[in-house]
């Protein structure tokens, strides 16, 4: 026979707001006369409702339970009433618990403001994982930034980026996650895409799963684009959807450079990101060269220019300063 223990009353006393649960008699009496079971039910109740209350607006419980007694299919009787009274007195207080079923769940922990911005940022030969308060994680590329709220208090859950980053958004369908950026706005309500918006090149986002709604914030235009496809958006407020390898796209947040059929000024900009080097041609049309290549991103960046000089499509040195390619 299953143990009863105050955890389990806790748990059908939760599971009361939303679907019909019956308590055995044993359950009823420590209900009713276990002050510890109720002592704890009302403590958190009232923690939970004061950070609710603090930032947006409680669900109306008393209500909802008693709509879902008066749907039950069971006998008025006195013992009834008494015991769904006592479990709605209990819960009231325990309303954010029950709003994390209805997608509430957006607090980073008690004492903490949710309205404050925290601001984190790369340099060169860096990356950084972040796990916001509603369950994203965000892979922040090199020399990037952005800025989040400890918590999301409103119907949108907004933050802002420059840079490069991998976006493993929470599923959410009454809170769409947005992205910001000075070129495009990034919409989604649950999925695993990359946005790469550096100051003074073109930005681009990549889906890998779900779907993403893109603003282009120079023209105003609104494109939804699928799994595999890419997004990108021209100095010139132009733009286009073409289809990618989101393997290739993404491969940065594994550790990885990997270009498949990539062109050189492409790929050498990237390198000089990462290993704080200005990129200089001493040929304009060894721009547009396309290549294959694959490299640790934390090897050196010696290891790194003999890889590419072992392709033997150009001639790639590098000092303190800069990376030439000849």
């Amino acid at each position: 026979m299953k143990d009863i223990t105050s955890e389990n009353i806790a748990m059908k006393v939760m599971k009361s707001t939303t679907e019909k649960v019956e308590l055995s008699e044993e359950e009823v009496s420590m209900l009713e006369n276990d002050e510890e079971i109720q002592k704890s039910l009302q403590v958190l109740a009232a923690v939970q409702r004061s950070m609710l209350e603090a930032t947006m607006p409680v669900p109306d419980v008393n209500g909802e339970l008693e709509e879902i007694i008066n749907k039950e299919d069971v006998n008025e009787t006195s013992e009834h009433r008494h015991l769904m009274g006592y479990v709605i007195s209990a819960v009231v207080g325990a309303a954010a618990m029950i709003a994390l079923v209805f997608g509430y769940n957006y607090f980073s922990g008690i004492g903490e403001s949710a309205d404050k911005i925290s601001r984190v940022e790369t340099g060169s030969g860096e990356t950084m994982t972040i796990n916001l308060a509603d369950g994203t994680e965000i892979i922040l590329n090199d020399n990037s930034s952005i800025e989040y709220p400890h918590g999301f208090t409103g119907t949108d859950r907004i933050v802002k980026l420059s840079g490069e980053a991998l976006f493993k958004v929470s599923k959410n369908k009454h809170h769409p996650f947005i992205v910001e950026t000075a070129q495009i706005r990034t919409r989604v309500l649950g999925t695993v895409f990359d946005v790469k918006a550096y100051p003074g090149m073109e930005a681009s986002v990549a889906l890998v799963e779900g779907k993403v709604e893109v603003k282009n914030m120079s023209s105003g235009k609104v494109t939804n684009i699928i799994p595999g496809q890419q997004y990108r958006m021209n100095m010139t407020g132009g733009a286009d959807i073409k289809k990618v390898n989101t393997d290739e796209t993404t491969a940065w947040s594994d550790g990885v450079f990997y270009y498949d059929n990539k062109r050189l000024e492409d790929i050498m900009y990237a390198l000089g990101r990462w290993y704080n080097r200005k990129v200089v041609f001493k040929d304009s049309t060894l721009k547009d060269i396309r290549l294959n290549f694959a490299a640790e991103r934390k090897g050196s960046i010696q290891e790194t220019v003999e890889l590419l000089n072992s392709l033997g499509k150009v001639k790639v040195t590098t000092d303190n300063e800069k990376i030439v390619i000849e």
